[in-house]
């Protein structure tokens, strides 16, 4: 549950992906509560109406110690015990750092493995991104999991780190959001909606100073210089704003820059009132625009000429309806940008902002445009091949798979890690 769209995108895309693959099932879905609910209703909208029930789940370190030493007790008491089928949720939170270990998510992105598998139950992890992982959480999430039946990760860089540390075979296939469907009726019945120019560049961007991967204390610290400084010190602003300036001096260009979540909302601001600052003509050619849905996203989206994005799910939403892309990244953000570009084969439209110069980027991607040379029906037809793939792969799972002969080995390393760090749970 967070004000990103691109997490109810992913919500919205594996219930059609689901449906898709599991057309007669019956889905039960587990909500991992949080403390705040702010979002909880767009949350449970995101979900649609293909499923046949939903459990909030309500954690305490009571049912902490239970599961420990008891996993069942936890799909007990997520209404889950009869399930044949445990699918773990796609996303970004397979990772530990030396400076943010990221343990509470850990243990419960990983608990429902081993509740599967003391119960003799097959489970799915659905593409994530996974890593990088330091110090010892390396071989606890390694040989956890070895003991899921199905993995697939949504990046290639992700599948050749997971390649390195174990033999278990894995896949790459598509993030779910991939199967997001345009619902323009849905967007006929919402409100508060406005009109975006045609054939605009659309932009959303992330400031490098926030994101699951950094520490609070990193987090913080950025920010709070970043606030000080009107932002002019990030190099999310420097090149965003550089690349506004650059591509406004074109006779009856528009930008659309998209805020896809509360966090990007300040430097999108900041960067607008520079630029208006110093050209008030601008403010005819240049707007901000925060989606209101998934639904929304997707149909303003349709009416940009192409996305340049350090959002992994405004790079995804683009495709999806058509759009050429360009991703750029900072290191403090992961690998699953680059890891999709190689993935969906266009490794030259993604770049490193935080080793190359603002100016060199923005030159490279205006000239790419300039020159038509995105060619986009290739690209969709590459993609359309993965979907299939991605569903197949999904559909074949039918048979139990027998247990790695080290399995008690890895439920042992498993309850050893995290008994170790359990007051950080």
């Amino acid at each position: 549950m967070a004000s990103n769209i691109g997490d109810l995108a992913i919500n919205q895309g594996q219930m059609s992906l689901l449906s898709r693959a599991f057309p007669n099932a019956q889905i039960n879905i587990v909500i991992l509560s949080s403390k705040s609910r702010n979002y909880f209703s767009e949350c449970l909208l995101s979900l649609g109406n293909k499923f046949f029930s939903i459990t909030v789940f309500e954690d305490s370190k009571k049912k902490l110690e239970n599961y420990i030493f008891n996993p069942s007790l936890f799909l007990k008491d997520c209404n889950a015990e009869n399930s044949e089928l445990i699918i773990l949720a796609s996303g970004e939170f397979l990772f530990s750092y030396n400076d943010n270990k990221n343990i509470k998510n850990l243990f419960w992105r990983t608990l429902p493995i081993i509740a599967a598998k003391t119960t003799n139950k097959q489970s799915i992890l659905l593409p994530s991104t996974f890593g990088p992982f330091e110090g010892d959480s390396t071989k606890f999430i390694v040989k956890t999991l070895e003991l899921t039946n199905y993995i697939a990760f949504r990046d290639i860089i992700s599948t050749q780190y997971f390649s390195e540390l174990t033999s278990v075979k894995t896949l790459t296939l598509l993030d779910p959001a991939f199967f997001l469907e345009q619902d323009k009726k849905a967007v006929n019945n919402q409100i508060n909606t406005i009109e975006l120019p045609e054939n605009h560049l659309a932009i959303a961007m992330r400031s490098e100073g926030w994101g699951i991967r950094l520490s609070k204390n990193k987090k913080n610290m950025d920010t709070k210089s970043f606030k000080l400084n009107k932002y002019c010190n990030s190099k999310a602003y420097t090149f965003t704003k550089f690349l506004c300036e650059q591509y406004l001096t074109q006779e009856n260009s528009k930008i659309v820059i998209y805020i896809q979540t509360t966090a990007d909302q300040e430097l999108a601001d900041f960067i607008y009132s520079a630029i208006i600052k110093n050209n008030a003509d601008y403010q005819k050619r240049l707007f901000l625009y925060r989606p209101t849905s998934v639904e929304d996203y997707l149909n303003k989206l349709s009416y940009a000429q192409c996305m340049i994005a350090s959002r992994f799910h405004a790079i995804i939403l683009s495709l999806t309806v058509n759009k050429p892309v360009y991703g750029v990244y900072f290191d403090s953000h992961g690998h699953k940008i680059p890891g999709l570009f190689n993935f969906i084969g266009i490794p030259k439209k993604c770049f490193n902002l935080s080793k190359l110069f603002h100016e060199y980027t923005v030159d490279k991607i205006l000239d790419d445009l300039a020159n038509n040379s995105n060619l986009i029906d290739p690209l969709l037809s590459h993609i359309q091949e993965l979907r299939k793939k991605t569903i197949d792969w999904l559909k074949s799972i039918t048979d139990k798979q027998q247990a790695s002969e080290n399995q008690l080995d890895n439920l042992k390393i498993y309850m050893n890690f995290i008994s170790k760090y359990f007051t950080e749970i």
